[in-house]
């Protein structure tokens, strides 16, 4: 028996909705990355998600296939693994009619040895969503100050990517 079949690897994760940063400030922040995000949702079962997703980051498109059990509202057992192309576009045509494919643009930095995830959909251009993962519920979460948190979302569903593939919450602020 595998240790990851002992132990499944645990995704432990805080989110906020915060105003658009300024893009030249993360730029400048310690292992900055822009990725371009296709996320499509397979169909699934109640307390799991089941999607696909093509990342493309400086030219190079990798493909993952992603199904998450949600174990509380900040953590999810996630059982993902990278496909071909060809796996992809098979999976592709049996997505989740009822959710929308969601294209985003993701930017990643670190401060110290936290990463964080910023988020930005493009029908939404004042804020966006900023995810941190976290080694244990318990940890405290410090978020850079050039960011403005509007409210955190942690276990709120309206906001968990699976639901933004159906709607944007209606109290998504948009100034």
């Amino acid at each position: 028996m595998s240790d990851e079949t002992k132990n499944p690897p645990i995704e432990t994760e805080r989110k906020f909705l915060i105003d658009m940063p300024d893009l030249a400030v993360l730029r400048r922040q310690k292992g900055y990355r822009k990725s371009r995000i296709e996320q499509v949702y397979l169909p699934d079962a109640p307390g799991v998600t089941h999607r696909i997703r093509a990342r493309k980051t400086k030219g190079k498109t990798v493909y993952t296939e992603t199904v998450k059990t949600r174990i509380s509202a900040m953590s999810a057992i996630e059982d993902e693994k990278e496909i071909t192309a060809e796996e992809y576009h098979k999976l592709r045509l049996i997505r989740d009619r009822k959710r929308r494919i969601v294209y985003k643009t993701r930017h990643l930095f670190y401060i110290g040895r936290q990463s964080y995830e910023i988020d930005v959909y493009p029908q939404k251009n004042r804020s966006c969503i900023l995810e941190t993962e976290i080694p244990s519920e318990e940890c405290e979460v410090i978020l850079p100050d050039f960011l403005h948190v509007i409210r955190e979302v942690t276990g709120d569903r309206r906001y968990t990517n699976a639901s933004l593939a159906k709607e944007f919450p209606e109290d998504w602020r948009e100034k």
